[in-house]
């Protein structure tokens, strides 16, 4: 019995414990109120802190156009999910507040909410803890975004790729060349090769720049580095070719892919280390010219040829939507394609031109093209220029053709700004029917879609565009005379104002990148 009673009596007093305890921990969600507020709001600027710093990591990543990691994803939506109902819970607490406006308090409210508050202060700390990853991406994004899925259905894409692949895989090859006419996939085709060499695990490293006709020694030297993991901190060229090519002589195989090389470019200058300096970097060119290989020394010379008449009609198809049971179409379609001397760029140019236009459109067009004369372009692409011109002519508004053109005035293969045009275009007035900067955004949002439709612009980053080189020197040709004349330097390296008449007749002036620190500079001179 004895027993019994001290069984019974050391249970009754754990109860009484826990219930003294229980109420304890209840009434601190009634007396703790303020503080258990102020641990809300600490937790909620200390989790948005972190949130912020992840944020950065991932645009940072996302711009090298890398992999975002799927735990960092979820970490994210689960953050501004979280966040998201912590503010609906602080305006509440507010509402309280204020209605109560200092007189005796509503224990009930008190409690509820002190205790919702607890519990999403505890929430956000385990988040924020989650929140310190090792990292935010990985770099096997490319292979899904280099180049068009099917271009094997091309032969001299095909053809050309075979005979690269092939020349990678040889140790004797260190340097590889391909060449061809502008617009005819030299890029696109680079990019294919980029991937399968990543994919294949052909080299421990794969890194592509873009070298361009203005080149610039320290560009090429960040791109490479920014590639590889490297800080340049080195301010000369000799001091910083000597970090890259110590970096790249690291022991791992690397394949260098440099695109757009307009002459023969010196390795060594660039920090490059090939041939019998480091076997184990090989070097990838392409270029317009067959010469650039020569003196370039490629063991491997490649040309990539241009479609023939089947292979752009199918091409030119694609970006028009059109059958084969259009046999009126399908007969004008065949000229067009026939004075677009089978590449690429012009066929799909032309192609976004003509998209869901009458055949009395596409007539007027096949026949311009066969009478077209550019005598003040260099004969190589006479063609191309008169076919992108043709493009451009299409573009209804005025204000898309002007955004068009603005877009030269940057430098060659240069990321151009969504928000750096519509500065430009407010300054020149394009918007004038908007009443808001947001809506001369909308505005520009639509003239930029319309123009990457068109085959003109090219996508790059979010809040970014690009302008082929090619399609950029018919907008310099277009701007050389006209109602519109622009004065293009950009990305020149000029150490001193131009020498330049006419300059009154100028709508824009553009010196971007000089020696002399003068970034950009855009005139406009009324008539």
């Amino acid at each position: 019995m004895e027993c019994a009673s001290s069984i019974l009596s050391s249970i009754f007093t754990e109860i009484g414990k826990y219930l003294v305890e229980h109420s304890v921990h209840q009434a601190n969600y009634l007396l703790r109120f303020k503080n258990i507020v102020e641990d809300l709001e600490k937790e909620d600027a200390d989790l948005r802190l972190t949130q912020d710093r992840v944020q950065q990591e991932v645009e940072r990543a996302k711009r090298n156009t890398e992999k975002i990691e799927k735990d960092v994803e979820k970490w994210l939506m689960d953050v501004q999910t979280v966040l998201e109902e912590i503010q609906v819970l602080k305006d509440e607490i507010e509402v309280k507040k204020t209605f109560l406006c200092g007189r005796c308090p509503n224990w009930r409210w008190r409690y509820k909410l002190s205790r919702r508050a607890v519990k999403k202060t505890r929430e956000m700390s385990k988040l924020r803890e989650r929140g310190n990853f090792n990292r935010v991406s990985h770099s096997t994004s490319l292979t899904d975004v280099e180049g068009p899925k099917d271009f094997k259905s091309f032969k001299p894409m095909e053809v050309a790729f075979s005979k690269i692949m092939e020349a990678l895989k040889n140790d004797k090859n260190n340097m590889v060349g391909l060449y061809g006419m502008g617009g005819v996939g030299k890029t696109t085709l680079a990019k294919v090769v980029r991937k399968e060499a990543r994919e294949k695990k052909l080299f421990d490293e794969v890194v592509m720049v873009t070298v361009t006709q203005n080149r610039n020694i320290k560009n090429i030297q960040s791109q490479i580095a920014d590639l590889l993991g490297l800080t340049l901190e080195e301010k000369t060229e000799e001091a910083r070719a000597q970090r890259l090519s110590k970096r790249l002589k690291n022991g791992k195989k690397t394949l260098l892919i440099l695109d757009d090389v307009w002459e023969k470019l010196d390795l060594t200058i660039i920090g490059i280390p090939f041939g019998n300096d480091h076997k184990g970097c090989t070097i990838l060119l392409t270029t317009r010219q067959q010469q650039v290989c020569i003196s370039m020394r490629c063991q491997s010379r490649i040309q990539l040829d241009t479609l023939n008449d089947e292979e752009g009609l199918i091409l030119f198809k694609k970006q028009v939507s059109i059958s084969n049971d259009s046999p009126a179409l399908n007969d004008v379609a065949k000229e067009v394609v026939g004075e677009c001397g089978g590449l690429p760029l012009a066929i799909e140019a032309i192609g976004c031109a003509l998209r869901e236009k009458s055949i009395d459109e596409w007539k007027v067009v096949s026949k311009k093209l066969k009478m077209s004369k550019l005598s003040d372009v260099e004969t190589v692409d006479q063609q191309v220029y008169t076919l992108l011109k043709l493009s451009y002519d299409f573009l209804k508004a005025k204000e898309t053709k002007f955004c068009f053109l603005l877009c030269s005035l940057f430098p060659e293969d240069y990321e151009i700004g969504l928000e750096e045009l519509l500065r430009f275009g407010l300054g020149l007035d394009l918007y004038r029917d908007a009443d808001t900067i947001e809506e001369a955004r909308s505005q520009l949002r639509v003239t930029i879609n319309n123009l990457i439709s068109s085959c003109l612009l090219l996508d790059a980053e979010e809040g970014f565009v690009k302008m082929h080189d090619l399609v950029r020197d018919v907008a310099l040709w277009i701007t050389s005379n006209g109602e519109n004349v622009f004065m293009v330097k950009a990305g020149m390296g000029l150490t001193e104002w131009p020498k330049h008449e006419g300059l009154e007749q100028c709508t824009a002036i553009s010196l971007m990148k000089m020696i002399l620190n003068i970034f950009l500079m855009v005139w406009y001179v009324p008539s």
